[in-house]
């Protein structure tokens, strides 16, 4: 009897563990560096395990392809950009915006003009954040609403508005001049129904970032292999983010990027059935 003690305390232990583990799957736009960084080092890392998690990582292509996966395959986390986090959340109605990644890159007004006030028209990628963006700038220009997608689309225009990391293309092409340019935010959505997975969707984002930040080269390969994105782009749009490249990291939601969630709010508040903006966040 003695000799099973042990084996038996094992094989309650390992059931403790099965049950205590927590399942969280996370979604990530591929050909976002920042959201695309967390789904490689989750995938290269034992990050998922080191917080008592059973982990999986989905990749999508588009909004569209988001909001499928996201209902198909029951996805537990995933990331929307400041103007654009309660469209999604109508789409997917039991997410709440739980933390801030930082920094997602920058929209820019890209020219070959030398001024703004030599602009008549903006053109620009299709998505909700444009309007709001445009409205913010001083003076607003003319818009043509003409879906612009694709680089030929683009190739006799001669100012438009575009975002990390499509602009920084252009940008580097060195035929553009930046005429304005503003932050934009990532913010993680879940659907969580306790505090300990809050927490420990907390911890697995920040140990990813502290990966990021003590293996920078290594990160940016990984990220542009997987998006076939330039290597100087990515570096560009993470060292935007001050949780990648500077001191400290920070998941909360901050002051700034707060502002933006609530100019979000206010610009699609008619499409939301009259949910308030509290209702949007886990607390």
């Amino acid at each position: 009897m003695n000799k099973l003690l042990p084996a038996l305390f094992l094989c309650c232990f390992c059931i403790t563990n099965i049950y205590a583990e927590t399942d969280i799957s996370v979604g990530c736009s591929k050909n976002t560096p920042l959201h695309c960084m967390v789904g490689l080092i989750l995938e290269n890392t034992d990050i998922f395990s080191q917080n008592g998690v059973k982990g999986k990582v989905f990749y999508f292509d588009s909004g569209k392809q988001q909001n499928e996966i996201c209902k198909n395959k029951d996805v537990t986390v995933t990331f929307s950009c400041s103007y654009q986090p309660f469209l999604h959340i109508r789409q997917l109605p039991r997410y709440k915006i739980i933390n801030s990644l930082g920094s997602l890159g920058r929209v820019y007004l890209i020219s070959t003009k030398n001024s703004i006030n030599d602009i008549k028209t903006v053109y620009f990628r299709t998505g909700a954040s444009t309007p709001m963006i445009i409205e913010k700038m001083a003076p607003v220009y003319n818009i043509n609403f003409t879906p612009i997608e694709l680089e030929k689309n683009l190739k006799d225009k001669t100012s438009f508005l575009d975002w990390s990391p499509w602009a920084e293309k252009k940008i580097l092409s060195k035929k553009y001049n930046i005429l304005f340019s503003e932050q934009f935010y990532s913010f993680t959505i879940a659907k969580i129904k306790d505090r300990d997975t809050y927490n420990k969707i907390n911890s697995i984002f920040k140990q990813v970032v502290l990966w990021a930040k003590n293996n920078k080269e290594k990160t940016i390969d990984m990220v542009s292999k997987k998006s076939n994105i330039d290597k100087k782009i990515i570096e560009m749009v993470l060292n935007d983010n001050l949780n990648f490249s500077g001191p400290d990291i920070d998941l909360t939601i901050t002051n700034k990027s707060l502002t933006d969630l609530h100019y979000s709010y206010a610009f699609i508040k008619n499409k939301l059935n009259g949910k308030t903006f509290e209702e949007f966040l886990y607390k």
